[in-house]
């Protein structure tokens, strides 16, 4: 009973810490362009030659920034969260389609999370007690089309161009319920490089590094042979909403 209670423990933080990150699903298409996007005139005057240049790569406006995720098969790319309190997370991250595999280490604990989009069940799995913890997973997770226009509907505020671990990103900010998001969204790709969130708790950060674009094998998003499988009850499963991570169907 102690050990199943370490476990539920374990993964109650798991959890937790994934504040900030999202699975994905099938895409649907949204008319984003329709959408308004704010840029405050200062930074439309301190950035104006870097954001000329990289318009005529990107389409020119935030909409069709983060259209490019469309385009993107599959990926896989590692996560480091800084929360409030200076803990430190890094997790992996891989997406193909209505797949995702995150995999991270709590309390010495090595935790592999799946998720189907398609079935809507979600697997905790933990390798050192080769079990996995199944929940229905009744709220679909957003698509990466679905977040673009989440985002958008924000009305957020182009702040910039900052050029991030080496890569070209758009920055971009706004306040929901209380909480400013700052983004730096990569102009090739429409991914998020860095994320900031401000609450009256304190600032989270979230560097999405490493990215790699290669196809990914199917098994990856298998539970391995022999483990053995039980069901969950009273455990929150739902992930938030707000960050592009998702990857299309196709």
């Amino acid at each position: 009973m102690k050990k199943k209670i370490v476990i539920l423990g374990v993964i109650a933080v798991f959890i937790g810490t994934m504040t900030s990150m999202v699975a994905c699903s099938s895409t649907a298409t949204t008319n984003q362009s329709s959408i308004p996007v704010t840029t405050s005139a200062a930074a439309t005057s301190a950035a104006k030659t870097s954001t000329t240049a990289a318009s005529s790569q990107t389409g020119g406006n935030l909409a069709g920034i983060l259209g490019q995720v469309s385009g993107i098969a599959s990926m896989k790319y590692d996560m480091v969260t800084t929360t409030p309190n200076n803990q430190t997370v890094t997790s992996t991250m891989w997406v193909k389609k209505t797949q995702m595999r995150m995999e991270s280490t709590q309390q010495g604990q090595s935790i592999v999370m799946l998720i189907n989009g398609d079935t809507k069940i979600m697997y905790m799995y933990m390798p050192a007690q080769n079990m996995a913890l199944k929940e229905d997973y009744g709220q679909a997770p957003k698509s990466a089309s679905d977040n673009a226009n989440s985002i958008l509907q924000n009305t957020p505020t182009v702040i910039g161009t900052e050029t991030l671990d080496g890569k070209l990103c758009t920055v971009i900010q706004y306040t929901v319920n209380g909480a400013t998001t700052k983004e730096w969204i990569w102009q090739a790709k429409g991914l998020p490089v860095r994320m900031q969130i401000t609450t009256s708790q304190g600032t989270t950060i979230t560097d999405f590094k490493n990215y790699d674009f290669s196809d990914i094998p199917d098994s990856t998003f298998v539970l391995p042979a022999g483990v053995q499988i039980q069901s969950l009850g009273g455990i929150p499963t739902g992930l938030p909403t707000g960050l592009p991570t998702g990857i299309p169907s196709h």
